[in-house]
């Protein structure tokens, strides 16, 4: 249940801040379609890792939560994984819950491989 709150959470203040608070317009051609669909129909308990290159921190959750559909925000099964730097997202007990139950994993940036 935590994660389903989170998530939601998350993708209600996304959808919110995307649409109301600022001029967002979706293209829903082919691709998102695609997208849309493989993470609907992709088989269970296959995960999905997303990872992108971003201005801010928040626009990676931002951005996804807002333009899935909430058929897939709602359902944190169909949600998808990302990450963030353990230095910001995993910097206290608090933190580390509310991104983990979000799906995010803790990267080391600046470690090497």
């Amino acid at each position: 249940i935590a994660r389903f709150l989170t998530m939601a959470s998350v993708s209600a203040l996304s959808k919110f801040w995307l649409k109301h608070l600022n001029h967002f317009h979706l293209q829903s051609d082919d691709n998102y379609k695609h997208l849309i669909h493989f993470i609907k129909y992709r088989p269970q308990n296959k995960p999905l890792l997303t990872i992108s290159n971003h201005n801010s921190t928040m626009d990676d959750p931002t951005l996804f939560g807002s333009f899935v559909p909430w058929s897939i925000s709602l359902n944190p099964a169909q949600m998808r994984w990302t990450v963030c730097s353990e230095e910001l997202c995993f910097m206290n007990a608090f933190t580390s819950m509310f991104f983990g139950t979000g799906k995010v994993m803790p990267i080391g940036r600046g470690d090497g491989i």
